[in-house]
């Protein structure tokens, strides 16, 4: 298998160049109908304090007025349209990069060398060698072969990319419905299957934000069916903490 695929603004970005600043439709929304009210007021202001009698009787004042209201309403519009084609935009590049972008294919390559069944949570031999440790908990001495190096960063690269995905798609920077439809079910048969990693990393107190809102991303959108035989709900699998975004 290949991997494809509304709070304050944050900068990050990917190896992949995913990388631009979140800002939520509802930042953005608050924000016009603020400059619209204030507009809107400051136009009630001119026409009732500023102009004189006359302008308010002959009916001018309530078309200044009506006129700021549908500039308003028009900026609104505005917003909402380039906001929806930037997010489509967005996700038509993500997915691009799911696609195409060579060192995204060659980690999902390295990842699917050791654990070739997508959607089946990894043996613990596997969590073993990423936590470089042995089968007894004891640190491991031996140096690892080029497969083992790969698979390791591979792991790290993948959960690190899709947690970029989760966080855009939390802030509403990414077409959910669009993801939804395309690489929904790789992103949950991902974190199915580094669930034991997930778990341990985010289990001790203080590490409960590793990797949040992926888990937040499988708690919305995993279904039944894509659950590995022995578990009947997606809440059944253990990933630590359950995230409070």
């Amino acid at each position: 298998m290949i991997f494809v695929s509304r709070k304050r603004t944050s900068s990050k970005r990917t190896p992949t160049g995913l990388g631009h600043r979140f800002v939520s439709d509802r930042v953005i929304i608050i924000a016009v109908i603020t400059v619209g009210i204030m507009i809107i007021l400051a136009m009630i202001a001119f026409v009732f304090v500023v102009q004189p009698v006359a302008t308010r009787e002959n009916g001018n004042g309530v078309l200044i007025i009506c006129s700021a209201f549908i500039a308003w309403v028009s900026l609104l519009a505005n917003v909402w349209l380039n906001r929806r084609q930037a997010r489509a935009q967005q996700t038509l590049q993500l997915l691009s990069t799911v696609r195409l972008d060579r060192e995204y294919l060659q980690f999902a390559k390295a990842f699917r060398e050791i654990l070739p069944t997508p959607g089946e949570v990894m043996p613990k031999h596997v969590l073993d060698l990423i936590l470089n440790r042995q089968a007894d908990g004891t640190p491991r001495n031996a140096p690892f072969n080029e497969s083992e190096k790969a698979f390791r960063q591979s792991a790290s690269f993948l959960l690190n990319f899709y947690e970029m995905v989760a966080v855009a798609t939390f802030r509403q920077d990414l077409d959910a419905h669009l993801l939804q439809r395309t690489i929904r079910g790789n992103v949950i048969r991902l974190v199915i299957t580094c669930s034991p990693w997930i778990a341990h990393t985010r289990r001790p107190a203080g590490k409960d934000k590793a990797w949040e809102h992926l888990v937040w991303y499988y708690h919305n959108f995993a279904l039944p069916s894509d659950l590995p035989e022995g578990l009947e709900r997606p809440e059944d699998l253990d990933l630590g903490p359950v995230p409070k975004l």
